[in-house]
Formats: C-alpha cells, structure tokens, sequence
C-alpha cells in the first residue's frame, strides 16, 4: 500500500530503528507507529523476569493504538527485531495523516476488526472448553473412553482399528503404545491438538513401495538433538496426474505423508523445506508451550511414523508455525491444504471441508500480510481461487483466477488452469 509521503514534513514523521533498538517501552505514554518496512518485536515484561514474546509486526502494521487514542500506558514494550522504517503519528498529525491517507485508514479498521474477531474467537472457545470440562469427567490414559464417544464404521473416514482395552497398571509403568494413547485421549473436548470431528484413520502408507524411501538425518534446530525420519526419495518420482488444485499425483507413493518432519525429542514440526530455519524470536518459547501435548500424547516419531503420527505430525506444525516463522500465515495455509488432501483419501467429507476452509483463511492472510516473491503470488492467487471455488465461492473464485491469470511472470500452466476455471464458472453462472 502507498501512503504520501510528502506529506510527512507537516504532519507526521518518519522514524528509523537500528536493529534491537527499544521503540517504546513499557509504562510510558507514546505515540503511534505505521511500519513501512522492517520487523517489529512486541514483549511483555522486557529483558526482566517472566519476559514474554507476543508478537511479530512488519510491513503495514499499525501499533500502539491503545496508548494513544485511549491516552494510556505502555502494557508492552516495542523492540525492532530488524533495521525498521515508520511512521510516527501523535495526536495533533492523526486527522491529517487519515485524511491524506484513505486507505491507510481503511487498513488500519480492518486490522482492528480482524483482531477484535480473533478475540471473539478466541473466547467463544474458551467458553466452549470450559462448558465441555464442566459437561464431563476427565479421560485418562489408562482407562476407556464411552462405547459412543468411540468412533464406527461408517461415521466418516476410514476407521483405524482399536487397539484391546488394557488392564489398569500401577503407577510407574510403560506409557502405552500409539494407538492406545490416541484411542484413549479425549480427541474432541476442543482443548486438544485435533479438533473436534477429527477421528481414526488408516492412511495407505502399507502401499509405499520402500525402495521410495530413505532415512533422512536431522538435527533440531531448537533442541540441538539428532534424529532420523522416513522421506522420499525425488530422484524416483514419477507423476501420473495432477488435481486442479495443483496437487501432483505419483506413481508408487504419496510423498505428502512425509512432508512434515517432526522432532521425536522436543516435538518441534515443521514442513521438511523449512524446518531447518526457525527465524521467530518466540520458537525460544515453543518447548514449554508444547509440554501439554507430549504430556496427553504418546506418539513415535522415530523413524517410520504410523497414521495416528502423521496426523500429529502436521497439526504439530500448525501449533508450531507461529511461534518459528515470520511467514505463518502461508505455512498455515499450505499445512491446511494437504490436511484437505489427506482427509480426502480418507474419504471424511466433513474434515476435508472444515480443512479447506482453514487453508483458505491461511492463503488469503498469506496474500494480504505477507510480502510473497512475483513468482509465488500467482500461485497463491489461483489456489485461492481453487479453494472458493471448491466451497462455493464462485465471484471470489472468478476475482482471483483473473488475476491469477494476469500475472506477467506466472507459469504458464497454472495460467491456462485459471483460464479453463473462468470458463467453468462462465458456464455455471449462466447456467443458473
């Protein structure tokens, strides 16, 4: 977005950060800030005890708000985690700078709506998690969930065979096995990693011919520990179709199944292209917040991960991504794609729908947050349109297959699939 600057001299002025330089701090009075390139840091409790990171602004953010327009202290303080240029706008420049600037004004609201919805979010789900806990007793691991809390033949997907039930044991004890833990763990209490509809699943991962795969060695980037974890061999690929989505097909194997990589020690995931390279501040933070999983599940990700593993493994991703990567939108979005994907194999209906829709928002906020190369734009563009376009959306998917299509540095094949989809809503629309 393009603000006048030639404006600045009387009404507002630009402001340079040197990396880890303070911008504010906490409990003073400041004025407000537009970020026009760079990252800012947001800490609670700075460099002090109890220090807390709660988050990553860049390009187009707006902070401080509160202080200004409601005339009070600092709660946070503001740190450049890069060389940062911004805005700086107090209360006698604030009316011009919006008036001169009407699509600033306009982005500044919608950031404020998208944040006050995260928050009604965010407490309809706490009211939901405390009515659930209210509602029912704790399950265990060790004992056995309801006969109707277990999941049928027939209610979705393809149902993974339970494990027996097993005898009490003593304190002390082994924890037991994957498929235990998972049959025992109260999976839809929505306070857990998966959501709610989620259920037992058996992926093919039987067919895989095993010449495809090979041990990939690892070292975390979080915890330092090594380890070993299934991936696909590239050099044998051979595509046999490829989905409008953009998913390719392959003759022998899925190589979707081993896209995440998943610490066995510290359960830090992430997808296999990135998961070398961390670059959040907050990814310091990520082992204490993934304490309560590894305490509810036990799960092996040595080696060659089962299906209840691959599963875990890419919603350990999703809780991962914002807290390592400055890009999580779009990792949100991809990580929710090829979560539509697997649930279609499994044939679930209903979580490859609820999948979409979460890869969706995660594009979207990739595309309007995120500083995406020329050459991912399009990309990202016309999955946005596929993703409108499988849920019915068929004027959003007509507005970003166009500019899909008009992208000058696109490829060429996604430009004739946003061409060819033009004209299947062409059709549908004039068929209504």
């Amino acid at each position: 977005m393009l603000y006048n600057l030639d404006l600045h001299k009387n009404m507002s002025e630009l402001r340079k950060f040197k990396q880890g330089s303070l911008i504010y701090k906490e409990n003073n009075f400041a004025e407000m800030y537009l970020i026009l390139s760079g990252s800012v840091g947001v800490y609670k409790n700075y460099r002090q005890d109890g220090e807390i990171y709660m988050q990553e602004l860049g390009a187009g953010d707006f902070f401080g708000a509160i202080s200004l327009f409601l005339d009070k202290k600092r709660v946070t303080t503001a740190v450049a985690l890069t060389e940062v240029v911004a805005i700086e706008i107090n209360r006698k420049t604030l009316k011009s700078f919006f008036d001169n600037n009407p699509d600033a004004l306009y982005n500044f609201i919608k950031k404020l709506c998208f944040q006050l919805d995260q928050l009604r979010e965010l407490h309809a789900e706490s009211i939901s998690v405390n009515k659930n806990l209210e509602k029912k007793e704790p399950v265990f691991r060790g004992e056995t969930l309801a006969e109707d809390s277990v999941p049928k033949p027939g209610d979705g997907g393809a149902p993974l065979e339970l494990a027996n039930e097993a005898p009490d044991k003593p304190p002390g004890d082994k924890a037991p096995s994957v498929s235990l833990a998972f049959e025992n763990a109260d999976i839809n209490d929505g306070s857990d990693l998966f959501p709610a509809p989620h259920k037992f699943y058996q992926l093919p991962i039987q067919d895989t011919d095993p010449s495809f795969l090979y041990l990939r060695k690892y070292e975390c980037p979080l915890c330092k520990k090594p380890f070993q974890a299934s991936a696909v061999r590239s050099s044998k690929l051979v595509s046999t179709s490829m989905d409008r989505d953009l998913r390719i097909h392959y003759k022998n194997v899925e190589p979707m199944y081993y896209d995440i990589a998943t610490c066995p020690h510290c359960w830090y995931s992430a997808l296999t292209e990135n998961f070398d390279n961390p670059n959040s501040p907050k990814r310091k933070m990520l082992s204490q917040f993934l304490l309560p999983y590894k305490s509810a599940y036990h799960f092996d990700f040595h080696k060659e991960k089962d299906s209840a593993a691959i599963f875990a493994s890419h919603y350990l991703a999703l809780e991962c991504a914002p807290h390592c990567f400055s890009n999580y939108f779009l990792l949100k979005g991809k990580i929710w794609l090829k979560l539509s994907r697997i649930y279609g194999d499994c044939q679930d209906a209903d979580m490859k729908l609820f999948a979409e829709r979460q890869a969706l928002d995660g594009y979207q906020s990739a595309y309007t947050k995120h500083d995406l190369p020329s050459k991912q734009v399009q990309q990202v563009l016309y999955i946005i349109g596929e993703l409108n376009y499988t849920l019915g959306n068929l004027s959003e998917a007509r507005n970003h297959f166009f500019l899909a299509k008009q992208e000058k540095d696109g490829n060429k094949m996604v430009q004739r699939f946003a061409e060819d989809r033009l004209e299947d809503i062409k059709k549908e629309l004039t068929d209504l």
